[in-house]
Parts: structure tokens; C-alpha cells; sequence
């Protein structure tokens, strides 16, 4: 059997990016239990079946089991390339099993559905567990997924927490002072100007000292002579803050 690092992968980019920063075991282990508990024979009323490809499916079992990351779903090798019609040999448990959106969602935001050098594969949805049935309408299945796929997006966020493996903020590094942690990773920009906005002394009667302590950071990190004095305080203030 292969090893992970002999593979050099880079799936999995959104939940957890290079493997060597996670703990597969670890991984493995929430994954699974993750997908027994979404996972379920009947739908919910409004609901439709999302098709995978089994050979994926096998592999993710696989990788569950120890083995090596399966990488990105391959549902694309269930279609015609030319019409997106499903091919007409595929057979049901053979070449391909059904999911509840829920079970679907959670591989969606775990592997994702692309292989990243093109566009990822639509869901193949279907009111039937039968590929060559008629298809749900692009615009039903984007619905009809649409929650599943923000339970899925906060389930994966909290699994991530558990298996990534993060690198020690060194104490003069301010490239993570801002970090929220979950719209990306270094998020200096975006979350400075949130912090702006949110504890501007200009927009409140009375701000708090940790709002104008926050604000003066801001300011200093922006690059600005008059407010740097105070920006060191609130940078200590914030380190203290993650350490705890």
C-alpha cells in the first residue's frame, strides 16, 4: 500500500489543506461517525437522492479503514462528457449508489467534487435511485441541497479544528493578529476592516477601552505614525488572548 506523503496530494484543500498537517487517524475516525450519523435509507419529504460514484465510495471506505485519501469525488465519470446524460451501462450499487443530500453534502465540503484543474461536477440528483431517470432541475437540486450544505460547512469547520494541525503563532508574528479562522486562514484585510467598522469610536456615543484598544491596533497594522504607540498594547492584549 502506498503512503500518504508518497502520493503528494493536495485535495481536501478547503477542510483541512496538505495532508501532512493532519491527523488522518484522527480524521478517519470523526469522518466516519460524521457520515453514520447523517446518513439515512428514507428521504425527508421535498428531499431527492444525490448520486456517487461507487468506485469513490469504495475508496473513501477504504480511507476510512486506513487507507490512503480517496481525493476528490469522480461522479464526472458517471456522465456523457458531450450531452451530461448518464451513461447507459451504469448499474445501481455496481456503478454508482444513491445519498440523502445530507450524506452528499458532508463529501461535498470534505473532498470536494473536482479535481481543481476544472470545473467541479454538478450534483446528479434524482427524485428516484435511478441514474437514468429524469434528472432534477439544476435550480431544485441548488435548493433542495441548500441546507444541507450549511450544516455541512459548520459540521466540517468543527472536524477541522480536531484533525489540522496548526503551527505555533510566534510572538512577533501580526500576520494572525485578525484571523476569524474561518472564511480563510489570513484574513488580514477582511477582518481588519470588520474590526473598523465594529469598533470605530466615530460609530458608537461610548466605546469601551477595548474597543479603542482594538481600533488603535488597527490603525498601527494599517501602517498609520500617530496610532502606533497604542497598537502595541493591543497586540500583547490579543496574543494573551490566544494563548489562553
Amino acid at each position: 500500500m502506498q503512503r500518504v506523503a508518497d502520493l503528494n496530494l493536495s485535495e481536501g484543500l478547503a477542510i483541512g489543506g496538505d495532508f501532512k498537517n493532519q491527523d488522518l487517524a484522527v480524521r478517519r475516525r470523526l469522518e466516519r461517525a460524521a457520515i453514520r450519523r447523517a446518513d439515512a435509507r428514507q428521504l425527508v419529504h421535498g428531499e431527492c437522492w444525490c448520486v456517487v460514484d461507487a468506485a469513490w465510495l469504495d475508496l473513501w471506505a477504504d480511507f476510512v479503514r486506513g487507507g490512503v485519501p480517496p481525493g476528490p469525488m469522480t461522479n464526472g465519470v458517471l456522465l456523457n462528457t458531450d450531452t451530461g446524460a448518464a451513461l447507459p451501462h451504469l448499474a445501481l450499487a455496481t456503478d454508482y449508489r444513491c445519498v440523502n443530500p445530507a450524506v452528499y453534502a458532508l463529501y461535498e465540503e470534505l473532498w470536494g467534487t473536482g479535481t481543481g484543474r476544472g470545473r467541479p461536477t454538478a450534483p446528479i440528483a434524482r427524485w428516484v435511485t435511478d441514474v437514468h431517470a429524469g434528472a432534477v432541475d439544476a435550480a431544485e437540486a441548488s435548493r433542495v441541497l441548500k441546507k444541507a450544505r450549511l450544516r455541512a460547512r459548520a459540521e466540517a469547520q468543527t472536524l477541522r479544528c480536531q484533525f489540522v494541525h496548526r503551527e505555533p503563532i510566534a510572538d512577533d508574528d501580526e500576520s494572525q493578529l485578525f484571523s476569524c479562522g474561518w472564511c480563510c486562514d489570513q484574513c488580514l484585510v477582511c477582518c481588519a476592516v470588520v474590526f473598523r467598522l465594529l469598533t470605530d469610536p466615530a460609530s458608537r456615543s461610548k466605546p469601551s477601552r477595548a474597543e479603542r484598544t482594538q481600533y488603535a491596533a488597527v490603525n498601527a497594522l494599517d501602517g498609520g505614525d500617530e496610532e502606533r504607540s497604542g497598537a502595541g498594547a493591543g497586540a500583547d492584549d490579543q496574543r494573551s488572548s490566544l494563548d489562553r
